[in-house]
């Protein structure tokens, strides 16, 4: 009796093996999905963690926990399902080259330390990061809880703001914030400020569940006071510009974010920094024009990928290139940090860098201008929209102002990974229109 029950045992062992390893229908699929869908889920957490925490720089060892946990659980999703399409994008080439000519230029590098450190930090991680949110991003549905996860941030980090400087210091409700916290510049305060209300007016278009569409209303105002307290010319520049690429074909909504985002802060503007507008910004030309002198002794690689190199003056004697600006736009400003994003990539990686830069802009550009032209469904559409208004965003702010600090690194992989899962969403509703009609 032992013996039999022994062989009965073994075959239904035998037989449940069979059945847990057929196909992918099997029980083994529910199992493997069962386990799937947890690291789904744990990456998702993680992700929405570091995102809502990102704008707070005193909680820099929870951001940094939640990034590498997201990670982590981003590479067991990828090397179960063996699925690598998010290194498999229209960006993935010119950042591979931009990646590589970067590492090149540490060869060469002026600033050894701080490249290396910041080409792991600011370049490497953030390609990662890119990784994760694109592993995350498989339908709208998601794009719309991350976006509401980085607006209700945003409006909290907002009012803290708008509290410390009108309330606690009893600043002027019309004065210019200016917190004494390097950590939080007023430039990063004020573009995430936009940037989360690109986010908020892309859930008011799409948002159908009047609860959220209520919330968002709600946190648009300490947005919309945040960013009035800023006060950034560079910003006011950009927001017609950002505005036009997501509302170009909603002309009313246009017209009244136009008058809610620039009318009163061109008003504090003229208020508080009416002699800033009359009058040239010396400092910064100052600035430009060394860095043009900079990157002509240094054209190929540039002085190494290190953002705090250029004021570093064992790097960068800034006496000897001040004394070749011109006097007329000559300033006694601390060359410390370069307020351009352009001419920082030219003058940390060359020319070279410089148009390969240009190239990833470029695709991220031709990306969305698919989406919007291809897909069938409107919040497809709209992300499209939203994508050109990021990008064109970034590419003013650019000009005038900073953006390698690590809030706007990470909003700006957020971006990428929205304008590329986008392009994913368009093909997938275009073929669902197309077998429809069929």
């Amino acid at each position: 009796m032992g013996i039999s029950k022994a062989v009965i045992n073994f075959s239904i062992y035998v037989n449940y093996m069979q059945i847990c390893t057929v196909g992918r229908d099997g029980c083994s699929t529910e199992a493997e999905n069962h386990v799937d869908g947890r690291w789904n889920s744990a990456a998702g957490f993680f992700l929405l963690v570091y995102t809502f925490i990102n704008p707070y720089p005193h909680l820099f060892t929870i951001r940094e926990v939640s990034y590498y946990l997201a990670v982590a659980c981003c590479a067991v999703i990828l090397f179960r399902n063996k699925d690598f399409s998010p290194f498999k994008t229209p960006l993935t080439l010119p950042v591979a080259l931009f990646t590589l000519w970067a590492f090149v230029g540490l060869f060469f590098t002026l600033d050894r330390v701080g490249g290396i450190h910041d080409f792991r930090r600011h370049l490497l991680d953030y390609i990662l990061l890119f990784v994760c949110y694109l592993t995350f991003l498989r339908d709208c549905g998601r794009v719309r809880l991350l976006f509401r996860v980085l607006v209700i941030s945003l409006a909290i980090s907002s009012c803290y703001e708008l509290y410390f400087w009108y309330w606690k210091l009893g600043n002027h409700w019309h004065s210019r914030i200016l917190i004494p916290n390097y950590e939080s510049p007023v430039g990063a305060v004020g573009f995430m400020a936009l940037y989360a209300l690109l986010a908020a007016f892309y859930l008011w278009m799409v948002e159908q569940d009047r609860v959220w569409r209520s919330i968002v209303l709600v946190c648009m105002l300490p947005l919309l006071l945040a960013l009035y307290g800023t006060q950034m010319r560079s910003l006011l520049v950009a927001a017609p510009f950002v505005l036009f690429g997501i509302f170009w074909d909603h002309k009313k909504w246009l017209l009244l974010f136009l008058a809610v985002v620039l009318v009163p802060t061109g008003l504090l503007l003229k208020a508080e920094r009416g002699h800033d507008l009359s009058h040239p910004d010396n400092a910064r030309l100052t600035l430009n024009y060394i860095s043009m002198l900079v990157l002509k002794d240094h054209p190929l690689v540039g002085i190494g990928y290190g953002i705090d190199s250029f004021g570093k003056s064992e790097v960068v004697d800034p006496e000897y290139y001040r004394a070749q600006v011109p006097e007329k736009i000559r300033s006694s400003i601390e060359t410390n940090i370069q307020h351009s994003l352009w001419l920082g990539i030219a003058t940390r990686t060359g020319l070279p860098g410089l148009l390969v830069f240009c190239w990833i802009w470029g695709a991220w550009l031709w990306m969305n201008v698919q989406v919007i032209r291809k897909a069938a469904d409107e919040e497809v559409r709209m992300l499209g929209r939203l994508g050109i208004a990021i990008l064109l965003l970034y590419s003013i702010y650019g000009l005038f102002n900073v953006v390698n600090v690590h809030f706007l690194e990470a909003l700006l992989c957020l971006g990428f990974a929205v304008s590329t899962a986008a392009g994913r969403f368009a093909l997938s509703s275009d073929a669902l229109s197309l077998s429809r009609k069929e």
